[in-house]
């Protein structure tokens, strides 16, 4: 039988990491939301999916 390990990191990032990390969330969230914005839109106007 194998024993699964599990390791977790922990990630110090100095300012400027700091910032690119924030940013590149805050792009992502955008990005996402635009997508479920067009999603429900298309939802609405009786298409399945997002043309």
């Amino acid at each position: 039988m194998e024993v699964a390990r599990a390791y977790k990191f922990r990630i110090y990032p100095d300012a400027t990491r700091r910032e690119e990390i924030d940013e590149r969330l805050v792009l992502a969230q955008q990005f996402y939301n635009k997508i479920l914005e067009k999603s429900i839109e298309s939802y609405k106007n009786g298409n399945a999916k997002v043309r």
